[in-house]
């Protein structure tokens, strides 16, 4: 074996001879970084599961009102709460579904991409039990148009106050616990260049977003 030719053994790394033989024979190690390197393992964080479960809400509620909807629905409430445009039902019946789907799936990816994605494992829980609670937000919107154009007349004024205000509600405790990234909470030039900006900013605007609810 030549002088500096590594033995397949070094690759694990495993102690080997710079030559055959000799009196200068020296005995040296090839080190792998990921096998001497202290590292902290990389978690895959799966979806949360109760958002799985509640996915399905987004497709088969509408398809089981479908079939008795008229051709057009409502897509719209003015500010005394009465719906002031529609839409043909196809158009209006998938629309929540697709913007649920694409909202949802934007949420799982951008974790993948923040340059301070080591920051979710602080507030990873409260991320991700965002996710259901929108999951929910969306088709309990979906319901009102459902029942508004098949005649039953619930007050828009009346259901959304509450839905955003659940809404609210959680992204106000959920600000109080995220950590500096580049996707969720108040960034800045300021809270992002100084952790001690973001949490006194983040843990401030909590009770605010909680302040329409109270």
């Amino acid at each position: 074996m030549s002088q500096g030719t590594l033995p397949p053994a070094s690759r694990a790394g495993v102690k080997y001879h710079t030559a055959d033989a000799g009196p200068d024979r020296k005995t040296v190690t090839h080190p792998i970084p990921h096998l001497h390197s202290p590292s902290k393992p990389t978690t895959r964080h799966e979806p949360h599961p109760a958002s799985n479960h509640r996915r399905p809400l987004t497709s088969l509620v509408p398809l089981a009102a479908y079939p008795v909807l008229p051709d057009q629905i409502i897509s719209h409430g003015n500010a005394a709460g009465e719906p002031d445009g529609s839409m043909g039902k196809l158009a209006g019946i998938g629309l929540v579904p697709l913007i649920t789907v694409a909202l949802v799936a934007l949420l799982l990816f951008l974790p993948r991409i923040d340059p301070l994605r080591k920051n979710y494992d602080a507030f990873r829980d409260w991320y991700d039990g965002f996710i259901p609670a929108f999951v929910l937000f969306m088709p309990a919107i979906q319901c009102e148009i459902i029942l508004w154009s098949l005649g039953y007349r619930i007050s828009i004024n009346l259901v959304m106050p509450v839905l955003v205000g659940l809404l609210f509600l959680y992204c106000g405790f959920f600000l109080e616990k995220v950590e500096p990234n580049w996707f969720a909470g108040i960034r800045t030039p300021w809270t992002l260049s100084s952790p001690s900006v973001w949490k006194k900013t983040t843990c401030q605007a909590g009770p605010y977003s909680r302040l329409p609810v109270s």
